[in-house]
């Protein structure tokens, strides 16, 4: 199985606002933190970019998807955008596997992606077919204005490949916040009690996740590099019956297995954390009034600057057609 990061990465700022208040033209790679920087300014901007970064947690965990591409107003210093504009490029040309990826939200409805996470989505592919292959028109490029005013914008390019990704992705999902100076290298962190500001409304959202059905993984789960959890959104402690206080420090496994948890994916879990390795698995769970409940997990490593920090599960329960196809040895 693939690991959850490569070996390129986005730079690690944007160039500043043109005149107009866009990015100058072109394409500009940067990183989660750098449009951070830029972009989350005020506190609808903060409530725009916690709703983005939940929205990216599924992209970024599928590895079907290479890059995003945010432009409009979001890519500015407007200070209230209505809403985020992102184009999502495949990992592979036009094709089956492409489409594959794409279905999903489609599944879900465009519209139900804005409504929920405040994302005007659409896709690129290699060789795609019309309104497939230029992701440019989208974000009304060259946008037609009086020549005095120079409204032409730029777009930020996010590798959803990045080596850092998961750990940036990681860090932001917590609710944490590091907001670097350009005048000096002098890092500034939040205060505790913007801190748990952050880390509250981004459950808020993270709840929100229970709209998207089956296509969205309702449950994150952040740990250590020995597996002890850090942290957990507010579906997993809505699923599971156990408080953040109770789980912090623990081995999720200690808690959360039982009877009839398989000995076998229990020694793979176990495995994967010690050998810092990815893992992708189906097991039985427990909630904390003893209630037991089929769950499939996606698990992988956090690296920053190649150091392993952590990991990011994701977990979603299995409906019943899903166990009934698993129990039977089918794909689901």
């Amino acid at each position: 199985m693939e690991a959850f990061h490569s070996s390129l990465d986005g730079q690690s700022s944007l160039p500043p606002f043109d005149s107009s208040g866009h990015l100058p033209v072109g394409i500009h790679d940067c990183s989660l933190d750098a449009l951070a920087r830029a972009t989350r300014f005020n506190s609808h901007r903060r409530k725009l970019w916690s709703q983005l970064i939940s929205f990216l947690a599924w992209p970024i965990l599928s590895r079907r998807f290479s890059h995003a591409y945010i432009g409009g107003g979001f890519a500015s210093n407007h200070a209230e955008p209505r809403d985020i504009d992102v184009v999502l490029e495949t990992s592979k040309p036009f094709g089956a596997e492409s489409m594959a990826a794409v279905e999903r939200f489609f599944a879900i409805g465009l519209d139900q992606v804005e409504t929920v996470y405040g994302v005007h989505l659409h896709f690129w592919m290699q060789n795609g077919p019309s309104g497939l292959t230029d992701y440019r028109a989208f974000f009304q490029y060259l946008r037609p204005t009086p020549p005095s005013i120079n409204a032409s914008c730029g777009i930020a390019r996010i590798s959803l490949t990045a080596p850092s990704i998961l750990g940036q992705l990681r860090s932001h999902l917590r609710g944490e916040w590091r907001a670097e100076s350009n005048q000096t290298s002098l890092e500034l962190t939040a205060t505790r009690d913007q801190l748990g500001e952050e880390a509250r409304r981004m459950q808020g959202v993270m709840g929100q996740l229970a709209l998207m059905g089956q296509y969205t993984p309702k449950m994150v789960i952040l740990t250590d590099t020995e597996g002890r959890v850090e942290w957990v959104n507010e579906s997993f402690v809505e699923t599971c019956g156990y408080t953040l206080r109770e789980l912090r420090g623990t081995k999720p496994g200690t808690i959360l297995q039982g009877a009839k948890s398989d000995p076998a994916t229990v020694e793979i879990l176990r495995h994967a954390v010690r050998s810092m390795r990815d893992c992708d698995c189906r097991i039985i769970n427990y909630t904390k009034d003893g209630t037991p409940y089929p769950v499939h997990i996606s698990m992988g490593p956090v690296f920053n600057d190649g150091k392993p920090e952590g990991f990011l599960a994701v977990e979603e329960v299995l409906s019943e057609a899903r166990q009934g196809a698993t129990a039977a040895g089918l794909p689901s």
